[in-house]
């Protein structure tokens, strides 16, 4: 049980930095922040998976991400 554990966190820290990817670039490019289903169908996951991720996903690594 804790492997399932871990390949999830793992996978919400995989998405989390691909929402922080798409989140940067949907504002640079149109000067506003996405909805969750526009994150959802541009990253191909489904709008649970983003919120969990939101909500689960370690950002620690992605702070300096965040920040700029």
């Amino acid at each position: 049980m804790t492997y399932f554990i871990h390949d999830m966190n793992t996978r919400y820290d995989d998405i989390l930095q691909k929402v922080f990817n798409y989140l940067r670039l949907h504002k640079q490019r149109k000067g506003y922040s996405p909805t969750i289903p526009e994150i959802a169908n541009n990253i191909g996951d489904s709008e649970e998976m983003i919120l969990e991720s939101l909500e689960f996903g370690q950002t620690d690594a992605l702070a300096p991400t965040i920040l700029h």
